[in-house]
């Protein structure tokens, strides 16, 4: 089950990328484990990324105009700037 939820994890990760190429935009991703405010924040700090880029609304999207708890802590929390998408 994890290896179906890492491979389309990638998948979606890697059609972002492409579109990113296409127009110009270097962009770097990865798949990981753990918190994922706190992972999203560490890679950010290891590839030394000018920019987060965040989905808005996670599992909450049962809840329309809420922010998603996960870019909710991340936008608090983050030495960079952060966009939600």
């Amino acid at each position: 089950m994890i290896d179906n939820l890492e491979d389309r994890g990638a998948a979606m990760c890697q059609a972002v990328g492409d579109r990113a190429d296409n127009a110009g935009i270097e962009c770097e991703w990865t798949v990981c484990h753990g918190r994922p405010w706190v992972k999203v924040r560490e890679t950010a700090a290891e590839t030394d990324a000018d920019l987060i880029v965040i989905g808005f609304q996670g599992r909450s999207h049962e809840r329309p105009g809420k922010m998603g708890s996960v870019a909710e802590r991340v936008l608090r929390q983050a030495d960079r700037p952060v966009l939600t998408a």
